[in-house]
């Protein structure tokens, strides 16, 4: 089952919580002698960061690996290994070219090209280093809402080593095993919107149980229950609304220069580029408006909108900027936003 589910959080720092399943290293803040900034980093989330993501799922047994990676072969293509394999196996699929056939061949040989001629396994480099793997496409599954969101296959993957014990200068949510290390492509969540995970079906523990979540959750305790294998309706999570985080000048803000420019929204996360440049955006001068501006993201930092004047404002003049039609990257609304300032008389 899955014992802890750990992820970031949007709040001060964009902490990493523990949002399912219970450790006693990790503070739940119910206790007043708690420091404050260890207070509540367990519980069910529903605010995860949307840019930046990584989950960390562990479990309470070893996962059959050769369900979850596949390994690169010579000719450029991935491979699973065939259930049963051993690591002699792997060896015999990565010798010289020219004993290749000789020692490449049977039911757990891996990397078998047209007619079962071997193409080899594709070490690293030359002197043995692991060879290069890939989450298997389907094997574990985020799913938003109607959106089955893109996994970095390369960056996810299955650490079989780890218990409950954490090493001497670690914290659980970087330590706690057996994990599956699930990032999303560009660390990018659908906002606004309610998660699950799923497994393939031949996702299994040694014992060809399919993995499932107890029904405790987030509890003070490590009897979080129990659950049935495949049964994973226990866990979930919310994203955050992408929103206004500040603004440039800032809200309400008076004695602006005349010369300010750009004028900025800067948001929660970044929106999608194609929405930014077909956004509605309207620059109210006083009574009046402008349409003398060009709209457009900040090339270093992607999660700001920026407003650029063709000409200087108007002095002792109230404005307010307003934007609409802005999407994530996955097509989730975000809600219009504004923000106002006057300038210097």
């Amino acid at each position: 089952m899955l014992q802890q589910v750990f992820m970031s959080e949007l709040d001060a720092g964009r902490r990493t919580v523990l949002a399912h399943g219970w450790h006693p290293d990790v503070p739940n803040g119910r206790q007043d002698t708690d420091p404050p900034e260890t207070q509540d980093l367990t519980h069910p989330v529903t605010n995860a960061a949307v840019s930046s993501q990584r989950i960390r799922i562990v479990f309470d047994e070893v996962l059959y690996g050769n369900a979850l990676e596949e390994i690169a072969c010579r000719n450029g293509t991935f491979s699973r290994v065939p259930l049963g394999a051993t690591p002699d196996d792997i060896a015999n699929c990565a010798v010289a070219d020219d004993l290749l056939v000789e020692f490449c061949k049977g039911p757990m040989s891996v990397c078998l090209g047209p007619d079962n001629v071997p193409v080899g396994v594709l070490d690293e480099d030359e002197n043995g280093s692991a060879d290069n793997t890939q989450m298997i496409d389907g094997a574990v599954k985020i799913v938003c809402g109607a959106i089955n969101v893109p996994l970095n296959r390369e960056a996810s993957f299955w650490q079989p080593a780890g218990n409950q014990l954490v090493p001497a200068g670690q914290i659980p949510q970087n330590s706690l095993g057996p994990a599956l290390i699930v990032v999303p492509d560009n660390g990018l969540l659908p906002s606004a919107s309610t998660c699950h995970i799923e497994f393939a079906p031949d996702v299994t523990d040694k014992e060809f149980n399919q993995p499932c979540v107890p029904t405790g959750g987030v509890e003070d305790t490590d009897n979080i229950g129990d659950c049935a294998a495949g049964d994973l309706a226990a866990f979930s999570f919310g994203t955050e609304s992408i929103s206004l985080d500040s603004s440039v000048p800032t809200n309400n803000s008076t004695n602006i220069a005349l010369n300010r420019n750009p004028l900025s929204f800067i948001l929660s996360a970044r929106p999608d580029a194609a929405s930014v440049a077909t956004a509605t955006v309207t620059v109210m001068e006083g009574a009046g408006t402008r349409t003398d501006f060009t709209v457009g993201l900040n090339a270093a930092n992607p999660a700001r909108v920026e407003v650029r004047m063709a000409a200087n404002l108007i002095a002792n003049t109230m404005y307010t900027i307003s934007i609409s039609g802005l999407s994530d990257s996955f097509g989730v609304a975000i809600a219009p936003m504004s923000f106002s300032f006057t300038t210097v008389p």
